[in-house]
């Protein structure tokens, strides 16, 4: 692994910004009118916010100009400019690369321990290059349900749910009084959605310690009053109850998202990045609302806060002074998160109003702790071992098969099954097999 010491941009870091320009290899000379091209994977802001970013970036930067390119199928397509050493100068680093070759791609944009008081996001993130970080999140995402308030409003629902119980109750509401409402819609077909449910585990928990530390140590995490019972568990409820789309099999994304803005679905599980697309497409955006999962832990509302797409600048731009200060602006000032209805990841900056509810509700927003001594990357080892997938769609798809009679596994039984998976690969993961 090629860890490349960056000394000269590390003794550029500034106490008033994240970094400024000390002379790197290409930055423009003043006054020479530049280009930035930057990445993203938000293809819907090419022709709308992103203008808008360019037009007041330029208005204190009149000599640079921007150029964003954006990919539906970002990932993937961005991985293969990586490759060719063509990738702009500013870009979100794909999911594809591995997070350990980041110094080979990114320039460094400063020391964990001065970048961590100031962003979300950051905590560890340096452990494997010496403190060093190489992206900055773009926004961060909380866990949670996108909902139509409307459709609450005339099902006779006055009050967010605070348990599953009451969660089910109100999708019985809908179905009993609009029939031609889809209480709730999995998107089984496409999958992913089914993984939105997986950071709600953090939430039943109530402590950021469950995903690294309690889950790990762990023989059962799927038991009968573990977090990750009760979170699937009511995944099972509303497709056993019925209060699913008719055919799972032949749900689509993109069509989801119009129907629940146009009043045809009750609630969907996903993360807060959904918002402002579902609310684009409604006639009136504020009938489109976001509640915390279900569940409280004496009282109180838990949301798991996780970092989106990290954004970067190329360590082989030509303009690498200009690339970290439009990066700044980017994740200070643009508004990008507002606009994206996320958590901006500057601490204190404003929410967006799509998160209002949560802040009225007091929801408390926990990112996952860092592992015990000797336990990183535990959750991720033991999770590929025994093959379960928390992070992909295939135990989702057996548990909603069971409640709709598809199959003749019960919940339990699938949920003990996970139980001997994870066991049996704890044991080889912790003995270091």
């Amino acid at each position: 692994m090629n860890k490349k010491t960056l000394a000269l941009v590390m003794s550029c870091v500034l106490a008033v910004g994240v970094f400024t320009g000390c002379g790197s290899k290409g930055d423009s000379k003043d006054g020479d009118k530049i280009t930035l091209t930057i990445l993203s994977q938000k293809t819907d802001f090419v022709n709308t916010k992103f203008k808008d970013y360019a037009e007041a970036y330029k208005k204190d930067h009149p000599n640079i100009e921007l150029k964003f390119e954006a990919y539906t199928d970002y990932d993937a397509q961005t991985q293969t400019r990586i490759t060719s050493n063509e990738y702009g100068d500013v870009l979100m680093i794909p999911n594809t690369l591995p997070i350990s070759e980041r110094p080979n791609y990114f320039e460094s944009l400063g020391n964990e321990k001065d970048l961590a008081g100031k962003y979300y996001g950051l905590d560890g993130v340096g452990d494997e290059f010496g403190g060093k970080i190489y992206g900055i999140p773009s926004d961060m995402n909380v866990s949670g349900m996108v909902y139509n308030k409307k459709v609450f409003k005339d099902a006779g629902i006055t009050e967010l749910p605070k348990t599953p119980d009451e969660f089910l109750s109100d999708m019985q509401k809908i179905k009993d009084k609009l029939p031609d409402v889809t209480p709730y819609y999995t998107n089984y077909k496409d999958g992913w959605p089914l993984v939105q449910w997986e950071p709600d585990t953090l939430s039943v928990f109530g402590k950021n310690t469950y995903t690294n530390q309690e889950m790990v140590n762990s023989d059962d995490p799927f038991s009968a009053g573990k977090p990750h019972y009760i979170v699937y568990k009511l995944m099972y409820d509303l497709a056993n109850k019925k209060l699913i789309e008719k055919d799972p099999t032949t749900t689509d994304w993109e069509q989801s998202k119009t129907l629940l803005a146009k009043g045809k679905i009750g609630a969907m599980e996903l993360g807060s990045f959904a918002i402002a697309q579902i609310q684009a497409q409604a006639s009136n955006a504020d009938d489109i609302g976001y509640m915390p999962f279900p569940y409280q832990v004496n009282g109180k509302f838990y949301s798991n806060l996780s970092a989106d797409y990290p954004i970067a600048v190329n360590k082989n731009s030509k303009h690498v002074t200009e690339a970290k200060e439009f990066l700044t602006w980017f994740v200070e000032k643009s508004g990008y998160a507002q606009d994206c209805g996320t958590v901006p990841t500057l601490k204190g900056a404003d929410m967006p109003k799509s998160l209002q509810a949560f802040k009225d509700l007091g929801v408390e927003y926990l990112m996952p702790a860092s592992a015990k001594q000797g336990q990183a990357g535990w959750n991720d080892k033991i999770d590929k071992a025994a093959e379960i997938g928390l992070w992909q769609a295939d135990f989702r798809r057996r548990i909603i098969e069971s409640a709709i009679g598809n199959s003749k596994e019960t919940y339990d039984q699938i949920m003990n099954d996970l139980n001997s998976k994870w066991k049996a690969a704890r044991e080889k993961v912790a003995s270091g097999k």
